[in-house]
C-alpha cells in the first residue's frame, strides 16, 4: 500500500520514532513488536533505521508509527515541563488500564492497544 510520502519523509520519520522508542527506553524487542514488524526482523534493521534509513513502505507501519508520535505529542502536552516524566507514564501503571502500564496495553493489544493510549491521552492529563 502505497503512503505518498517521499523517502525523505520516511527517513525523517524513522529517525523521530526511533529515537521517541530509545526516550522510552524501550528494548529492541518491544520496538519491533511495537511497530508491528515480523518477529523474524534483525534487531540491526532498527540501527539501520535510526541511521536514515527509511521504514518500509507500509500502511500499518505507517499507522502506527502516526499513533505514536501523536502519543507523544499528548504526553509533552500533559507534561510540558517535564520530558523525563512524560516519557516514565508509558511504563507507570496506570488506574485507567486497570492497573497496566500503557506499554503493556499497546503491546498487547497491538494497534488497537495504541489507538486506546492515544485516545485516553487526548481526552485525559495523563493520569
Amino acid at each position: 500500500m502505497a503512503t505518498h510520502i517521499t523517502p525523505e519523509e520516511q527517513q525523517a520519520l524513522a529517525k523521530m520514532l526511533l529515537k521517541l522508542l530509545d526516550d522510552w527506553k524501550l528494548s529492541s524487542e518491544q520496538q519491533i513488536s511495537l511497530l508491528g514488524m515480523p518477529d523474524s526482523t534483525r534487531i540491526r534493521a532498527l540501527a539501520r533505521h535510526r541511521a536514515g534509513e527509511p521504514l518500509p513502505d507500509d500502511g500499518q507501519l505507517l499507522a502506527r508509527t502516526q499513533h505514536l508520535l501523536a502519543i507523544e505529542r499528548a504526553l509533552h502536552t500533559s507534561f510540558p515541563t517535564n520530558v523525563a516524566l512524560a516519557n516514565f507514564w508509558i511504563t507507570t501503571e496506570n488506574q485507567y488500564f486497570g492497573g497496566r502500564t500503557p506499554l503493556e496495553i499497546m503491546l498487547e493489544e497491538g494497534m488497537d492497544g495504541i489507538e486506546r493510549v492515544r485516545a485516553h491521552l487526548e481526552h485525559t492529563d495523563g493520569w
